[in-house]
């Protein structure tokens, strides 16, 4: 990292062809009058923390080349969300940390084309998860670490294409696990560190696209181990940090595929381990 800071970033003398641009923490906080009100070739811009504000958002103008646009940390708020455009050819934005809130989220305009797409940390609610209009092609969607909860998950409109979800810590619970519909293209499930419970993991409908799922720290037991329904194509589990114990690991339903398990704090016996081994001899069982 540097410190260039505003005037420097003013006084840059940048060649025409270039194309990636990394100004990540260099505390460039008034960007009018630089480089970036000019138009430009570029195709990567990272600016991840530098807090430009809303203000800094209305200034930026995006080279029509943009395919990837990084804006971690930058305090962009809702009034910053409203007033972004960003040019069709970007394909991936990351957008985290940056104090956006239900306002935020819905005041996003989004190309069709973005395929990744990360909004953690960004205190979106159950507002904001009903409004949020997601690209028609995304495939990765970030989510974590905000307040969706039960209301918000049956409300998200999740696109019919997308392979990796992630809605760690968003304090869903397991009355509404039932709501939540996955598309058959999913791949990779993130759900760690919200409260579904056993009666969630029962309810929990997954498609059998999915190879990777994460349910670590969720309150899981015994009884919803033994209900939890896992998809056949299921390569790599995680559900370290729940309430399951001896009896529940006995009782799941574990593919033959299985490849990798994370059991990290779970009171397991040798007994246990060593029947987990015969089950899937070829996974890898980090306890």
């Amino acid at each position: 990292f540097n410190y260039i800071g505003s005037e420097g970033a003013k006084n840059l003398k940048l060649p025409d062809c270039l194309t990636t641009l990394d100004l990540a923490w260099n505390w460039i906080v008034d960007i009018r009058e630089t480089w970036l009100t000019r138009p430009n070739i570029l195709t990567k811009l990272d600016l991840t923390g530098n807090p430009i504000g809303d203000k800094g958002a209305a200034s930026l103008k995006l080279s029509s080349c943009l395919t990837i646009l990084i804006l971690t940390e930058c305090d962009i708020g809702y009034e910053g969300a409203r007033a972004f455009e960003f040019p069709e050819s970007l394909i991936s934005l990351c957008m985290g940390r940056n104090k956006l809130g239900d306002k935020g989220a819905r005041n996003l305009k989004l190309p069709n084309g973005i395929r990744k797409l990360e909004l953690y940390g960004n205190s979106i609610g159950a507002e904001g998860a009903k409004y949020l209009r997601l690209p028609t092609n995304l495939s990765i969607l970030e989510l974590s670490r905000n307040s969706i909860g039960s209301k918000g998950v049956k409300d998200l409109k999740l696109p019919a294409n997308l392979s990796n979800l992630y809605l760690s810590n968003n304090s869903i619970g397991g009355d509404c696990v039932i709501h939540l519909k996955f598309p058959d293209t999913l791949e990779r499930l993130c759900l760690g560190d919200n409260a579904i419970g056993d009666e969630g993991a029962k309810n929990l409908k997954l498609p059998e696209s999915i190879t990777t799922l994460d349910l670590s720290r969720n309150m899981i037991g015994d009884i919803g181990a033994k209900c939890l329904t896992l998809p056949k194509k299921l390569t790599s589990l995680y559900i370290n940090g729940n309430r399951i114990g001896d009896i529940g690991v006995r009782g799941l339903k574990l593919p033959r595929g299985l490849l990798y398990i994370s059991m990290f704090l779970m009171t397991i016996g040798d007994e246990t381990l060593h029947y987990l081994y015969l089950q899937c001899p070829q996974a890898e069982i980090q306890k």
